[in-house]
């Protein structure tokens, strides 16, 4: 273990940064994912609730539903989309009224729309002649246009008939719409960047991966990347260590032809390290000698200033 530590030591400063790299793409990769991700599931799409509406309740045929694949703040067109049959009392019930009613949680209204529609017979559908739709009628009936909503959380409620269905018609039926199936959709109404997101999902989602991918890939890089200072084809222990410096030591001046001879002669070595040491005795003395003339000559005048002030003392003691 200490062999292998003692391997590994001088590579240390390196090693760091490139394992906090690597450790860290797993982490970017999923944080980009979930990126994507979340712009996929925050597209508004289009949705579509089928009505379950209530007869014999004494009012016209009614539906209430929760509105869930609402995003907030997101236009749309909705609309009513009724599969009626093609019976007689239906047709001689004429212009009925298809009410909406979107309401939050609170029970406060948000939007309300009235709008009328009519069964038309089957010689007047364009689609009449097909096999498949023998006794029925599609019938479409917008509701509202680029509504928008505050909350993504609202309730539905659907009216379809007239008020007055207490009149009988031809044989004494009631005025009450006879309806197979009813769905209430809503088609998303593409503006701006949110229209643009909204018509290319997939591609957006793809794109907001990318870019949080490639932002935390260059801010992480910027981080680490003075830290890293890679050597692949220098190794650590082949290097060589700085020289050291020397200290200059002063010696004697020497002519040149003194040194010549000193070098190949070991009785003139012998004799200018004696030289050297003497004039290095010397130099201590005469720094010696300096010292004691000055500290004399302080003295001497020490005393002749103290001399001086007693005899003017003395003087003026006399006078």
């Amino acid at each position: 273990m200490a062999a292998i530590f003692h391997l590994v030591s001088p590579y240390t400063p390196n090693l760091i940064p490139l394992a906090v790299f690597l450790l860290a793409l797993p982490v970017i990769a999923f944080l980009s994912a979930s990126a994507g991700w979340l712009v996929w599931k925050s597209v508004a799409v289009a949705w579509e609730t089928e009505l379950a509406l209530q007869y014999g309740d004494g009012v016209p045929p009614y539906a209430e539903v929760s509105l869930a694949n609402m995003v907030a703040t997101q236009p749309y067109d909705i609309s009513l989309h009724l599969v009626v049959p093609a019976t007689e009392s239906n047709l001689a019930l004429g212009n009925f009224m298809a009410s909406l009613t979107i309401s939050s949680p609170a029970n406060r209204m948000l939007v309300q729309s009235r709008k009328a529609a009519i069964v038309l017979p089957r010689s007047s559908a364009p689609w009449s002649f097909l096999p498949n739709w023998h006794g029925t009628v599609d019938l479409t009936v917008p509701l509202l246009r680029s509504v928008a909503l505050e909350t993504s959380r609202a309730t539905a409620t659907i009216e379809l008939g007239r008020r007055d269905r207490w009149k009988s018609i031809g044989n004494g039926e009631g005025r009450e719409l006879s309806v197979l199936t009813a769905v209430l959709r809503g088609v998303v109404v593409r503006k701006g960047i949110r229209g643009l997101v909204a018509r290319f999902p997939l591609t957006s989602a793809f794109m907001a991966a990318g870019t949080s991918l490639f932002i935390s890939f260059i801010v992480l890089a910027s981080c680490l990347l003075p830290a890293l200072e890679l050597r692949f084809n220098s190794d650590p222990y082949q290097d060589k260590p700085p020289p050291r410096r020397r200290r200059l030591r002063r010696r004697p001046s020497m002519s040149a032809a003194d040194t010549d001879g000193a070098r190949h002669n070991p009785k003139l070595r012998k004799r200018s390290r004696s030289a050297s040491i003497s004039t290095g005795h010397e130099r201590r003395s005469s720094a010696t000698v300096r010292v004691y003339r000055a500290y004399s000559f302080y003295a001497m005048a020490n005393r002749s200033s103290r001399t001086i002030h007693r005899r003017w003392h003395l003087r003026q003691s006399l006078e």
